[in-house]
């Protein structure tokens, strides 16, 4: 059996390490498992909180063996124990004068933020949106927080905020908020209709250092980071990690900052990718 105690694997789930309908491919899991047993670390880079990640995939802390990257990079969590190892959190007054725009100018979207024990939003906004409100019909009633937005300041630890609604409206409120706090926000598009805001400079390469850090204690040495991404959001991670690795669903954008495009994410983009480094080829 290889040592492959120097690999330490990071992907993004949707579009990357999950297949259709958002669920776990049988030959990435077996490929992980391979993986570990030969001393290799495996996790998952996510938009989702810690707390969403586990609702949505309840497998996944028997899967992972290092710290999870969560918000798009705003925490590292210990995915077995909910353990926050670090995180970043949003300026809330900031947040809230980006929904007061939004209701004002742009009623037809809605948002929720990801908060340390879930998702916060109001009646209003899932009145509004749609989307919204199937985005947390979704999560387990327990981790929802539906309060007026004069209520919001009683939940604590800010993470994210996401703007849903048709992809050319949140293009259009992304502009305006860009243009008005250029500084202010870190922006990006997880999905057409997904428009996230964190606080500035956060991304999935924000933890990686912690998390590389983290294995190389664990190993004794130093790790060869693989990064695996398709989407905007993925791009500053990928940038940062020794070799960054795209299916070839991805967009054009992610491709261009990609060492290796393998194959679909539904045909198993992990697997493949933990087969070439068993076999020496990268």
């Amino acid at each position: 059996m290889a040592d492959l105690s120097n690999i330490l694997i990071v992907t993004d789930l949707d579009g990357t390490f999950f297949g259709k309908h958002g669920s776990p491919i049988e030959r990435n899991l077996e490929a992980v498992e391979r993986l570990k047993a030969q001393g290799g670390h495996f996790t998952i880079a996510t938009g989702r909180t810690n707390l969403n990640l586990k609702h949505k995939w309840s497998d996944a802390a028997d899967l992972v063996n290092a710290p999870v990257v969560g918000c798009n990079g705003a925490m590292l969590c210990d995915l077995r124990t909910d353990r926050i190892i670090e995180g970043r959190l949003m300026n809330r007054e900031h947040v809230m004068d980006i929904i007061e725009i939004m209701v004002r100018d742009f009623p037809d979207l809605g948002a929720r933020i990801s908060v340390e024990e879930g998702f916060l939003s109001s009646p209003g906004q899932r009145e509004r949106c749609h989307e919204v409100d199937h985005d947390l019909e979704r999560v387990a009633p327990a981790k929802v927080f539906t309060l007026p937005e004069e209520d919001w300041f009683s939940v604590p630890d800010w993470y994210k905020v996401v703007v849903r609604g048709t992809p050319e409206r949140t293009d259009e409120f992304r502009a305006v908020i860009e243009a008005k706090w250029p500084e202010r926000f870190m922006t990006s598009k997880s999905g057409v209709a997904y428009l996230e805001f964190q606080a500035p400079g956060i991304t999935k390469a924000t933890m990686l250092p912690a998390l590389r850090e983290y294995v190389e204690k664990k190993v004794g040495k130093p790790v060869r980071l693989f990064a695996c991404g398709d989407y905007e959001n993925d791009l500053a991670m990928l940038k940062l990690a020794d070799v960054a690795v795209c299916p070839t669903n991805a967009l054009d954008c992610v491709k261009a900052v990609s060492d290796i495009c393998l194959c679909h994410h539904t045909e198993g983009l992990i697997a493949s990718l933990i087969e070439l480094i068993e076999e020496g080829k990268i």
